[in-house]
């Protein structure tokens, strides 16, 4: 989940969930992490103590990417080809999948009044998708394949649906996703067996 909402009372139940291997997926106990001056608590009750852009209570969605900010990349704006970058997905990083989770707070983004949670928590998915339709210069006219119609793939899709009038076409390797893909719309959806050849 890419978004968190502060709480005013905190508790010690920091049920995680951590993948210790392949198919070794374990629930236990963690301790509360502390958040850093320039971090906040996400579901939480404590702000780092240089922390301006946000306050208890705010909902927020976040970036789960938080590169050095030192590298060439970082300083000429294009942070996601960090080397240094901590990304918040297990592994590396369990901590997002538990009730408490620490990160950095430029990389928290204030929801406005009117957005749901859910709506929310669409956000960075959503962001992947709409970067990629404008790399690829989706606009008018033409064909846009899709491999995965997994949520990335999804939102994607729709990003490719809202931004031109392209034929769309989506692949998997499982039948209820590109029934979903169908459902939102898709032009074409093609099923890809393991071994398909040419």
């Amino acid at each position: 989940m890419y978004l968190r909402k502060y709480i005013m009372a905190p508790t010690k139940n920091n049920l995680s969930a951590v993948l210790y291997g392949i198919n070794d997926l374990r629930l236990e106990q963690r301790p509360i992490p502390v958040p850093k001056d320039n971090q906040v608590l996400l579901q939480m009750e404590v702000v780092g103590k240089d922390v301006k852009n946000l306050k208890l209570d705010d909902r927020v969605a976040i970036e789960p990417g938080v590169p050095c900010r030192l590298c060439h990349y970082c300083k000429t704006g294009i942070y996601h080809l960090c080397k240094d970058i901590l990304f918040c997905a297990t592994p590396p990083d369990d901590a997002n999948l538990s009730r408490y989770y620490v990160h950095d707070a430029k990389f928290c983004w204030k929801l406005p009044d009117n957005m749901s949670l859910e709506e929310g928590g669409f956000m960075e998915p959503l962001s992947v998708g709409v970067h990629a339709c404008k790399r690829a210069n989706i606009k008018i006219g033409g064909v846009c394949l899709i491999t995965g119609a997994c949520p990335i793939g999804l939102v994607t899709f729709l990003s490719a649906k809202a931004m031109s009038d392209f034929k769309i076409v989506i692949t998997d390797v499982l039948d209820v996703k590109l029934k979903m893909a169908k459902q939102l719309g898709a032009d074409y959806t093609l099923k890809i067996e393991k071994n398909m050849t040419e």
